[in-house]
């Protein structure tokens, strides 16, 4: 999952939540993030701050 499909997510198809992110994308939907992220690190924050940004994008804030 990149970046970009969880903007879209939010900006295109009105995702809100982590829980409507990970239901349209898929995201997180692997377990194991330590071992199978290529940052070696759980992807929770890292997909929070996609859907932040999308959220600013859709409100016209950046």
């Amino acid at each position: 999952m990149t970046e970009e499909e969880i903007i879209k997510a939010v900006v295109e198809y009105g995702a809100n939540t982590m829980k409507e992110v990970l239901k349209l994308t898929g995201a997180m939907s692997n377990s194991d993030c330590q071992r199978k992220n290529p940052l070696g690190k759980c992807c929770h924050k890292i997909v929070q701050e996609a859907i932040d940004k999308g959220l600013n994008i859709r409100s016209g804030l950046v």
